[in-house]
């Protein structure tokens, strides 16, 4: 037992160390700083509103509607921020307001609502937030069954949600709300830790926001796409999610028929759809539409993601031109043409009156797209529409329309169940033979192609880790990520430079790249290669928690050959037993168990299995 404790020390001094170096990155998580607060508690077990409560947890208001109120509305907040705690207990929609609307905070003088106690413990019902800045939601639940959005934020600036879920009620009920979380016309929005599940539509809706990123969080069973930017939105990081169980796509920007007005959009971001979106150590699986689809953006990034039965109901990966026309106030779109944009005035959206708007430089580098034989696409691996050249006479765009300028498809691992499956590149479509950077040549050159499946640790738990001796580190074909240039784009009116650097230098368990010799997929090492033991006698068998990462409960399940004595425990990073799971005699077969992880702390932990003499370990994820 002593040999195993040192083993586990030695692994967590490692992890630790590449810790400390990753918390040093400049994208790392929004930093709320050390603001000046005024703290207002609310009770809704046994508080009571009045106008001299709400100082402490004992003298506690009732409900948020009330400790809203104390904030001052249309005007900056200069000598305090104000932070709303919320006891444990579910609210009603009179108790919190119809709309938290206009109070301005700022970087020192924020407004959060915050779970006083463990995340998921407060329970709002559907929440509205309109022109509010450095606004800070914090391991707030907020669950909708009749309202459009579980969430939305409209006109906001500095938004952050950490540690929330966002739930819309089971997809059977016929008023569930349609999007998790819908982010409009934004500033500076960061979504962390959180988990967003049964809409009917997109789990999260980036409409015509700048700025900002959607990290370590959980999108699951929702009926359209995990993540949808769309009008114009740019500057946005996706990383270290897991989005799965999809009825639309995993990570989209934009669509061929969307309906984006040109009077919608923000200025100056009103030529391409999405600008500097970067995507990357993301799990994709179990989506009908494409895992990555782009129609109308600019310096995208697609790198280093697992994609697991993706595509089901067309193609791996679809590339296409958005369109583009006027929703409602034409003297808006006329100006707005006036000045450079793209797009047209009139209403009809159908191809032949609307704008196409062109991608340019979409890379696509270094990802596994692996689907088993019973879940190949319905059409091909790739779906990468040719040039659109009859385009009406009034729709400023480029002409002709391009969905290939310089797109970069290279080092990627896909096997797409059935060997005879076709690349999807024909006479009209993109990526013809005289396009120089994406060619049918060039994708079998550059691409590991239905040559070899990938074998991932345990995909049917959820933990794509590649095995040892799996293609991913045999023979794969990776390439380093060359870095976007900020030029080409129309003179008026002028988008703000975005980050042109391409470099993913971490896993997406903190493990550091080799940028030189990069290795395709989420993962760069298996997760034997973490865990302190590996058993190799199949008598028993230890699978990934799932879900994993988590916040709350998670369930550990094991098989054993035999019946045996059992210790299932779990270590923190310095190899300190922090709790004791099971500790009793077991009959052969499978087991498992389910644990409550809300009280620890975000990090690494090992859960740590032994029969008999045989010991197995795995590491999981805590978030908040």
């Amino acid at each position: 037992m002593k040999m195993i404790s040192t083993r586990v020390v030695y692994i967590a001094l490692s992890i630790l160390s590449v810790f400390a170096s990753r918390s040093a990155r400049a994208d790392d998580n929004y930093d709320i700083g050390t603001p000046t607060l005024r703290d207002i508690w609310v009770d809704p077990a046994h508080g009571t509103d009045g106008p001299s409560r709400g100082s402490t947890r004992a003298l506690a208001l009732k409900t948020v509607r009330y400790a809203w109120a104390f904030l001052p509305q249309n005007q900056t907040l200069t000598n305090t921020g104000y932070r709303i705690l919320i006891a444990p207990g579910s609210f009603s929609p009179d108790d919190v307001p119809s709309q938290f609307q206009s109070v301005w905070g700022t970087a020192d003088f924020p407004v959060i609502i915050q779970a006083s106690d463990d995340s998921g413990s407060v329970i709002f019902p559907s929440v509205d937030v309109a022109v509010c800045y450095y606004f800070y939601m914090i391991g707030i639940r907020v669950t909708a069954s009749q309202s459009s959005y579980v969430s939305t934020f409209r006109s906001c600036d500095h938004l952050l949600l950490r540690s929330c879920q966002f739930f819309a009620s089971d997809s059977t009920t016929a008023d569930t709300a349609v999007y998790g979380a819908s982010i409009y016309q934004c500033q500076h929005t960061y979504i962390e830790r959180c988990e967003l599940a049964r809409p009917t539509g997109d789990a999260v809706n980036i409409f015509a926001s700048q700025y900002g990123h959607i990290k370590q969080s959980y999108l699951h069973n929702f009926g359209g796409n995990g993540v949808f930017l769309s009008a114009g939105t740019a500057y946005f990081s996706i990383e270290e999610n897991t989005i799965r169980y999809a009825g639309g796509g995993g990570i989209v920007c934009s669509t061929h028929d969307t309906s984006n007005g040109l009077d919608n959009m923000v200025m100056p971001w009103v030529h391409y759809d999405t600008y500097d979106v970067k995507s990357f150590n993301n799990i994709i699986d179990h989506t009908l539409s494409a895992g990555f689809s782009c129609c109308g953006g600019y310096n995208i990034l697609f790198a280093h993601n697992t994609l697991y039965q993706t595509g089901l109901n067309n193609s791996l990966i679809t590339l296409n031109l958005a369109r583009r026309a006027c929703s409602i106030d034409k003297q808006t779109c006329q100006q707005r043409l006036d000045s450079g944009a793209w797009g047209t005035v009139y209403y009809d959206f159908a191809d032949s009156d609307s704008a196409p708007i062109p991608n340019k430089n979409i890379f696509i580098y270094n990802n596994i797209f692996s689907n088993t034989a019973d879940s190949a696409t319905a059409s091909s691996h790739f779906s990468i529409a040719g040039p659109v050249t009859k385009i009406a006479v009034n729709a400023a765009c480029p002409k002709p329309a391009y969905a290939d300028d310089n797109l970069e498809i290279k080092g990627n691992i896909i096997w797409n169940g059935k060997p005879d499956k076709d690349l999807g590149i024909t006479a009209s479509s993109g990526c013809g033979p005289n396009n120089p950077s994406c060619n049918q040549i060039q994708l079998g050159t550059d691409n590991l192609i239905n040559a070899a499946e990938p074998d991932f640790i345990n995909a049917a738990s959820g933990d794509f880790h590649p095995t040892p001796g799996s293609v991913v580190f045999t023979i794969a074909k990776t390439f380093p990520i060359p870095d976007f240039s900020w030029s080409g784009l129309p003179p008026s009116p002028q988008e703000p430079i975005g980050n042109t650097s391409n470099s993913i230098p971490f896993d997406r368990d903190s493990n550091r790249r080799d940028l030189s010799k990069p290795v395709s997929g989420a993962f760069i090492i298996s997760i034997s290669s973490v865990s302190t033991e590996i058993n190799t006698q199949s008598e028993i068998s230890l699978l990934q928690n799932y879900p994993n990462p988590s916040h709350g409960k998670t369930t550990i399940s094991f098989n054993l050959r035999d019946r045996a004595p059992v210790t299932l425990e779990i270590y923190d990073l310095l190899g300190e037993k922090i709790s004791s799971l099971i500790s009793q005699t077991l009959d052969k077969g499978d087991h498992s168990i389910d644990w409550n992880m809300t009280k620890l702390q975000s990090g690494k932990y090992f859960c740590r299995l032994q029969a008999g003499s045989m010991t197995v370990t795995k590491q999981l994820t805590v978030i908040k």
